[in-house]
Formats: structure tokens, C-alpha cells, sequence
């Protein structure tokens, strides 16, 4: 049974990742970046649910208080068995790997036990396995549904005034709507946060990458970083370029405007030196 959790969870991965709609921290399985991301998901949706799986991936001795704690000291090379999971180096990897996974991605239902407990309430998955649709001794079939009634010609004559004026609306909509994209693929970085934009978009003067969901949606430069407080540790990123120090309220691939430079977790040394009143 925890193959096929294992196939469900890996198969999520490689849908998200096929939409381009993986998290940033996730796109190049950098290790790194794993556990920036790792400590965001902790920050944006903790569930008392995943603490085992938690602890059993980055602290199996049990060492550490929190799960903070134990994000930021988990050594980056206890990333590679699930680096090589997902690049498909491995096909038998240890079931903390498959569980953490699920979590990282917000796979559903999860942990494993929700996973079994879902599949025993429901009897699609347990007809599903035993033959592909042929009933089990014992198991009566449903009868057979009727099929529906046969519209008469008038009822079809009806309806082809009313397709035809969906059709003329769609098309007009079409002819009138302004030339452009009809989806956003791109974005660039505008004072504070990134804006989508269409990639074939001319825009002088601004530098227009592919979009990333999450830092679209979660990246935003701190203005007021004298609000920040040492509780604020690892919960926010900074950058710090030519002694001039900005801080962000969520991870990303690099510095929006000077490229190359890292985002980095702000620790409670930075936030007293840099941040606060």
C-alpha cells in the first residue's frame, strides 16, 4: 500500500511541476533552497497533524524543541535521498523521504494514516484493486441506469436560436477584445513586489523573467522593517549588497534587482543589527 501512496504523492509532484506550478524552492531542487522552503511552509501552514513527519525527517533523534529549530539545523546534504527521488535516481526511497514530500507539495489527504484511512472509506479504491471493475463473489451489481429520453425535434429546433446567439456573442467578444495575450507568463519586478505581465509586452527599461507562482503571489519587500523584532528570525529573508541590508517576507530564487545575489534566512543576529527600532 505504501507504493501506491508513494506513486500518488510523486505523481502530484510531477503534475504541478509539468503546470509550472511549483513553489520556487522546488523548481531546481536545490538544497538550499529545499529548506528555505521547507521553512515556509512551516511559517504559512503548519498543521499539528504533520509533526511527526516533521521530526522524523530532520530531527529522527528527537534533539531539538521546535520545528524551526530543527529546519535550521537539518545538515543540506540530508536533502540528496530526496533530490534523487525526485530527479528519478532513486525508486525505492526511505518512506520519510515520500512523507516529507507530501508535505512540502500540500499533498492531500496526508499523513500516510489519512492517506490509508480515506482509501478503506472509500470503496471505489478497494473495487478499483480488485479487478478493474469485475465484482467480487458476493457483490451485487447495480441495474443498469436508463438511458435519457430522446429530445424531441421541436425541443432541438428550440435550442438553435440560443446556440447561435452564443456563438455570434463569443465571436464579437473575440473581434472586439484588445489585442494582447491571453495569459500572463511573465513578470518584472515593480518597487516592492512582481507584477505578471505578458512576455511579448514591450517595456523599456525593465527586466522580464518567467513567472514564478510563489514569489508572485508570497514575495514582497519589507518597507518597514523597523517593525521587525528577533521573533521574526527565520520567519523573513534579507539581502545584504554594498552594506545597504533589505529584508523580504518570503524566499526566492535571488535578489529581483541585482541578479545573482541570494535571499538569505534572516537570523536574530541580522534582525538586531539591521532591523527594528
Amino acid at each position: 500500500m505504501f507504493d501506491r501512496f508513494q506513486q500518488e504523492v510523486l505523481d502530484a509532484f510531477l503534475d504541478l511541476r509539468s503546470r509550472h506550478a511549483l513553489p520556487s524552492g522546488l523548481e531546481n531542487l536545490n538544497r538550499a533552497s529545499l529548506r528555505r522552503h521547507a521553512q515556509q511552509v512551516l511559517a504559512d501552514r503548519y498543521n499539528r497533524k504533520d509533526d511527526e513527519v516533521i521530526r522524523q525527517f530532520f530531527d529522527p533523534q528527537n534533539r531539538y524543541a521546535d520545528h524551526e529549530e530543527r529546519i535550521a539545523r537539518f545538515h543540506l546534504d540530508g536533502f540528496r535521498p530526496l533530490v534523487s527521488f525526485l530527479e528519478g535516481k532513486t525508486r525505492r526511497p526511505d518512506e520519510r523521504v515520500v512523507k516529507i514530500l507530501a508535505w512540502l507539495i500540500d499533498f492531500e489527504p496526508r499523513p500516510y494514516r489519512e492517506w490509508l484511512s480515506a482509501r478503506d472509506t472509500n470503496p471505489s479504491h478497494s473495487r478499483e484493486e480488485i479487478g478493474h471493475g469485475t465484482p467480487s463473489p458476493g457483490i451485487t451489481e447495480s441495474p443498469p441506469i436508463d438511458p435519457p429520453p430522446v429530445r424531441s425535434a421541436d425541443a432541438r429546433f428550440t435550442l438553435y436560436p440560443i446556440l447561435t446567439a452564443i456563438i455570434i456573442g463569443i465571436s464579437i467578444y473575440i473581434i472586439m477584445k484588445p489585442v494582447g495575450c491571453w495569459d500572463k507568463q511573465c513578470m518584472y519586478w515593480a518597487t516592492d513586489r512582481y507584477v505578471a505581465i505578458c512576455c511579448e509586452e514591450q517595456n523599456p527599461g525593465v527586466n522580464i523573467v518567467a513567472i514564478r507562482p510563489y514569489e508572485l503571489k508570497h514575495f514582497r519587500k519589507i518597507t518597514r522593517p523597523d517593525t521587525l523584532t528577533v521573533q521574526h528570525a527565520n520567519k523573513v529573508w534579507y539581502s545584504k549588497i554594498e552594506n545597504t541590508v533589505e529584508f523580504f517576507t518570503a524566499p526566492a530564487t535571488g535578489h529581483p534587482v541585482h541578479h545573482g545575489r541570494p535571499i538569505k534566512p534572516a537570523t536574530a543576529y541580522i534582525l538586531e543589527k539591521y532591523a527594528g527600532k
